[in-house]
């Protein structure tokens, strides 16, 4: 019992720092950038509390469905921290002038994220997945698929 404690007590950790941050910055959130970047601590929060259950998860499908889960952050927090440092440094004009470019630019981590949340019906993400108990606390094992090198996101 103690090993899960020493994986997610980190993840919890960040998790809070995360969500401390969130109500620090809200109420400064007119500030240039500041909504970007709260977009992406809340990424980011999903991403730790999900990779936390996955490791405290006990059957091999809790596992799954909270990978997939970690996948809504992971795909969240690349767009945000690239507009957040687009607009934090004043060069915000193309997001400006053309914000097709956001939608476009989020284009890989939403069909990244299909993929994941439809895995089981072609298997392009994770090719095979299955617990590894070699190691004390039960570890979600997965085999990548094509689908990962073809979007590079991983």
């Amino acid at each position: 019992m103690i090993w899960y404690f020493v994986y997610c007590f980190p993840l919890v950790v960040a998790a809070i720092t995360s969500i401390f941050l969130i109500t620090i910055i809200v109420p400064r959130r007119s500030a240039l950038g500041a909504k970007a970047l709260i977009s992406m601590l809340i990424a980011v929060a999903i991403w730790e509390v999900a990779y936390a259950l996955e490791i405290y998860s006990p059957t091999l499908d809790e596992k799954i469905f909270f990978a997939k889960v970690e996948y809504i952050g992971i795909a969240a927090v690349v767009p945000a921290w690239l507009v957040f440092t687009v607009l934090y440094t004043h060069q915000d004009r193309w997001i400006i002038r053309n914000p097709i470019g956001i939608v476009l630019m989020s284009a890989i981590p939403v069909l990244s994220l299909i993929l994941v949340w439809t895995n089981e019906a072609h298997g392009l993400i994770w090719s095979t997945t299955e617990l590894d108990t070699t190691t004390p606390i039960p570890m979600l094992a997965v085999t990548h698929g094509v689908g990962l090198l073809a979007l590079s996101c991983e």
